[in-house]
């Protein structure tokens, strides 16, 4: 059930395809054999593909590397692509394995539209409180744009006296899932701004 396609690197025609690759695609095949993904028009933006490459020329694997294809039909999803360099009867080949992730990638399009739309400021930390989520009212507030913050510490956005205190509250949240805040008790929140 997971694609997997077998490309030739000295030429880049396909050599092998299961069947999971066939369904996703839509082609037969005689159809992918002996074909390139660009000769089939399979990835939506060129620009995705190259940058692959370029990335598994250097280091000679990918993982998890998201691409928007196209199906023999004209419709378009999501893969999740891994690929790593072999030999096979003496010729370089790449063996990409994929994952369709389309329903997962368009859920995220989605909540994503909705967090940016609200009024009120979002931000969201991973575990090491690196910012992974900031919508636009955050941008608006915060004076960064989410492209700039997006992965730095959320220490950036508070001010320097609150920083420890902050960061215990989290940890001990991550211990116990307790908070002594509610949303439902007003409050006073403090924030440091882009321009101090």
């Amino acid at each position: 059930p997971i694609p997997i396609i077998i490309t030739r690197l000295s030429d880049g025609l396909m050599i092998e395809v299961n069947e999971a690759t066939l369904r996703l695609f839509g082609y037969t095949r005689e159809e992918m054999i002996g074909h390139s993904s660009l000769e089939l028009d399979m990835w939506r933006h060129a620009e995705e593909r190259a940058k692959l490459l370029a990335q598994f020329e250097e280091t000679g694997e990918v993982s998890d590397y998201l691409l928007e294809y196209r199906n023999k039909g004209g419709a378009t999803g999501f893969v999740s692509l891994s690929a790593r360099r072999f030999i096979l009867d003496g010729e370089p080949c790449f063996l990409g394995i994929g994952k369709d992730i389309t329903p997962q990638k368009l859920a995220e399009d989605r909540l994503r539209g909705l967090i940016d739309s609200a009024m009120d400021v979002i931000v969201s930390t991973d575990e090491n409180q690196n910012i992974t989520i900031f919508n636009h009212a955050a941008e608006r507030v915060f004076g960064y744009r989410a492209d700039d913050i997006i992965g730095r510490p959320l220490d950036i956005l508070l001010p320097t006296r609150y920083r420890e205190k902050h960061r215990r509250h989290v940890e001990e949240f991550g211990r116990t899932g307790v908070t002594t805040r509610t949303m439902y008790q007003p409050g006073t929140s403090y924030g440091l701004r882009a321009n101090g």
